[in-house]
Parts: C-alpha cells; structure tokens; sequence
C-alpha cells in the first residue's frame, strides 16, 4: 500500500479563536506537525478542515509549503458536502469540484475523491449525524445522466493534469451501493475514475443492512481507486425495529478490516488507505488505528508484490 494517510477530519472539529483560514500557515503547519508526530506521512486532505479551494493563491502556496515542511504528503483531496447534483447549489460546486482539480494538482495530491453527500441538516447536527436521515438523492433517470455528465467533466478535467478521481460510497446519494458505484463508473467511461469503497459510511446506517461488508467490498474491488477506512460498532433489535452505531477503532467494530485488507491486497490494491473518525480524542483514535494496519499489513506482507511493498506502484482502475 502507497500510504497510511491521516484524515484531516480529526482536527475539523476543534474549539478555535477563529477560522482556520484566517489564523493563517502557522496554525495549518502546527496541526500538521501534530499528524506527523502521530506517525503519518500523509493526509487526506478533507476539505472541511482546510478548503484548497476557497484559497487564494498565495495561501495555496503556504499550504504547501507547510506540507513540504512537515514532511506530509496528500494521499488525496477529499470533497465534502459539496453535492454537484445539489439542487440548489449544483452549478456551483461544479466549479468548485473543477478548483479543487486545479488544487490538488498543486498540492501533488494523485487523487481527487468526491461524492454526492450534501450539507448536513439542522437535525443532523444535534445528534451523531449518521443516526438522522440527511438529504437523499432524486433516483430518477434525469439526474443520474446530470451526475454522469458532471463526474465525466470532471474526470476530463483531472486527466488532463494526470490525476484520478475516485467515487465514495454513502448512504442515501446515488453512490448509496456497490451496484450504483459500479455502474457510475461504468457510465462514465472515463479510465481514471474509480471507487472508494467507504465501508463504514454504509454500514452506520440506522436500519436493517441490505448487503453486507464483504459483498460490498469485493464488488468494488475491480475498480478501487482510493479507500476511506473507518469502523462502526452496531447494536440491533430488529424485532423492536432498533438499530444503533457508534464509531470505533478500526480493529474493533463490524467490519473485519484484517481480512478487508486481504482482500484488497489479493485484489492487487496498492493506494492510500485514510484513517477517518469522529468524536472524542479523534486524532488519537487515528493513531491507533494506524498502528492496528501496520500490525496487520506485517502480518499480511507475504501477499504482496515485492515492487508494490517496497516502492508503491500506482493501482489502476481496471475496467
């Protein structure tokens, strides 16, 4: 595997004297520096801690300088929240994802992973966001072909600076499901676009899980681009219609992420995996869970090409 890379998202949620942006590369550079001690060499670059693309260009340019002194790499650039099939706000982040193109190619990000999550809803942010039903995608024909169109103009985009693009799957969007993922990139058409496979995203769901991990993951295997890893504990009463999730340490939860990352291996994945988590000491949890892959990547090192455990090759999306 390329890197274990750190989501920023761990950091999105401190208490600041002001915005991040606005307290400048000496604030980006020290909380880098906190994912650096923690043993990262990379970040998923979330954009919900930093937006690359709402800066301007010299900060663009003390954002990297603050990478390159850090001594962090960006496994990829995040896109969150910012649906381009919103229905209100589309068109704009389509610009958006197309700044985002130009920023990650600035920041030497390989990867640009976007999705059709949208801005959480007012009851959302009362509670663990997961357990509240968000806004869902409109399934009918009209607005897939829109996503298609906009996935492949951005793909085109990232191309031509030899980036890719990776889908994420989450719930209630029209990446909802392996089969939708699939058939996404299948649509496209473009041969640098990808999934990643965000486990965790579909099984916090609070109802009944219509396919399980396993299945999810091998489905998307073929065309794994990049990989968001998280895990989630669930409780169920299925009889009481009760279904309860909760974040945790990767080794910990439902999904069983040593033979995930067989799995993956097998498959002859060798891109980033990002640690994601939320809630209480986030970054720390983070830590910890690099520590559970490295442990397990030792452990299932013999499964990997020689080339790829040593120098990294570049996956590619296989059609």
């Amino acid at each position: 595997m390329k890197h274990i890379a750190c989501s920023t998202i761990p950091l999105q949620s401190r208490t600041l004297e002001r915005p991040l942006r606005e307290l400048g590369p000496a604030e980006w550079a020290r909380e880098l520096d906190e994912i650096r001690a923690g043993g990262f060499d990379a970040i998923d670059l979330a954009d919900s801690w930093l937006a690359p693309a709402s800066l301007e260009p010299t900060e663009l340019s003390e954002l990297h300088h603050a990478l390159l002194d850090a001594d962090i790499s960006v496994a990829g650039l995040s896109i969150a929240r910012r649906s381009m099939i919103d229905p209100v706000h589309g068109d704009a982040n389509l610009d958006y994802a197309h700044r985002s193109v130009e920023c990650a190619a600035a920041l030497e990000a390989p990867v640009v992973n976007i999705g059709f999550h949208r801005p959480l809803l007012p009851e959302q942010l009362r509670t663990q966001f997961w357990m509240v039903p968000g806004a869902a995608d409109d399934r009918g024909e009209e607005t897939w072909r829109l996503a298609v169109d906009r996935v492949r103009e951005i793909a085109v985009h990232a191309a031509a600076l030899e980036l890719r693009v990776s889908l994420e799957l989450y719930e209630e969007t029209l990446l909802d499901s392996s089969e939708h993922a699939v058939r996404m990139v299948e649509d496209v058409g473009e041969p640098n676009v990808g999934i990643n496979p965000d486990l965790g995203n579909l099984v916090r769901v609070p109802a009944a899980l219509q396919k399980g991990w396993v299945d999810i993951l091998r489905e998307c295997l073929p065309y794994m681009s990049y990989w968001h890893v998280k895990n989630f504990i669930r409780l169920e009463h299925p009889r009481a219609g009760v279904f309860l999730s909760y974040p945790t340490e990767l080794g910990v939860g439902v999904i069983d992420y040593r033979e995930a990352f067989r799995l993956a291996l097998d498959a002859g994945y060798d891109g980033a995996i990002c640690v994601e988590y939320y809630d209480g000491d986030a970054l720390g949890t983070a830590i910890r869970s690099r520590e559970y892959i490295e442990r397990v990547l030792a452990d299932l090192r013999p499964r990997m090409p020689s080339d790829a455990a040593t120098a990294g090759v570049r996956h590619e999306v296989r059609r």
